[in-house]
């Protein structure tokens, strides 16, 4: 399987939460970035999941069920027929990831950079 090639961003609320372990914590990341691909929810499965990581996916519905628990995340389900068509994952974080993001730099292009070795003055126009 192709691994994504896609960035994270894993909010602070996340980050800091007291009840995830640090894999849950990298599944959120994931679940956000897939959620902000589609149309703000995530629908890859556990197998789906578990390839992405490299792990069980035993694994993965252990860190889901933390999550759910951990109230970061919502799930839906579709169904049709009386079966589960499709499972839908909302991260429940007020910030989602710019659909596209956009790196900008200071207006002033002479930035003076300090560390404990050195000041240097730098010229980004050059």
């Amino acid at each position: 399987m192709k691994k994504p090639t896609h960035y994270t961003i894993l909010p602070a609320e996340i980050r800091y939460h007291e009840k995830l372990n640090a894999n849950e914590k990298i599944l959120y990341s994931e679940i956000l970035a897939l959620a902000n691909n589609d149309q703000g929810y995530c629908f890859a499965s556990n197998k789906r999941l578990s390839e992405m990581m490299g792990v069980h996916h035993k694994s993965i519905s252990r860190w889901i069920n933390s999550l759910k628990d951990a109230k970061v995340i919502n799930i839906s389900y579709v169904i049709k027929n009386k079966n589960v068509e499709k499972r839908k994952i909302y991260p429940s974080t007020k910030q989602l990831l710019p659909s596209n993001p956009t790196v900008t730099t200071p207006s002033n292009p002479t930035v003076t950079y300090t560390n404990k070795r050195y000041t240097k003055r730098v010229n980004r126009d050059k």
